[in-house]
């Protein structure tokens, strides 16, 4: 079963501003979804190693919750006129580990998500009042709770005859 999609905004003030080396770090606040999980996203506003094309931005989403969720997600960033310039939307459900450890399932942008000279330049109007806005859809796979079976004294009464 799975929970109706949640969309969390993430914001980084001052983008242009930002460390532009290669495996650079900036980490969003914590947001809670609707369904009391807590999420994080890391940018690299210089890119990862892992990058293909030099100029690229990456972004991971965490789990910084308690418990380990199953979930799918999409990155989305926008214009300053709320349209989306890019997005990039994972269709299985991962398993994202707790308390923000990475491993297999955690949520990465590709490493080729979007070049940070577009996002700085000023006609492209991606930045809103010089900050960098992330839109994360997050869809949770919810766990089946146990149905609660009495015990029926059926059997009890059936041995004791």
């Amino acid at each position: 079963m799975r929970s109706k999609p949640v969309c969390l905004h993430f914001e980084f003030n001052s983008f242009r501003d930002l460390p532009s080396k290669i495996d650079d770090v900036i980490e969003s606040e914590d947001k809670t979804d609707s369904n009391g999980n807590t999420w994080k996203v890391q940018l690299y506003p210089g890119g990862c190693s892992d990058a293909v094309d030099q100029g690229m931005i990456a972004l991971i989403l965490l789990n910084t919750g308690d418990t380990d969720v199953d979930a799918k997600f999409s990155f989305i960033v926008r214009n300053d006129l709320g349209y989306a310039v890019r997005t990039e939307t994972d269709n299985a459900f991962h398993c994202f580990p707790s308390h923000g450890r990475e491993g297999y399932g955690y949520g990465y942008s590709d490493t080729t998500f979007i070049k940070r000279s577009r996002i700085i330049e000023e006609e492209n109007e991606i930045l809103i009042n010089k900050a960098l806005h992330i839109d994360v859809s997050i869809q949770v796979k919810v766990q089946k709770e146990e149905l609660y079976r009495p015990q029926t004294p059926h059997t009890h009464n059936m041995l004791a005859c």
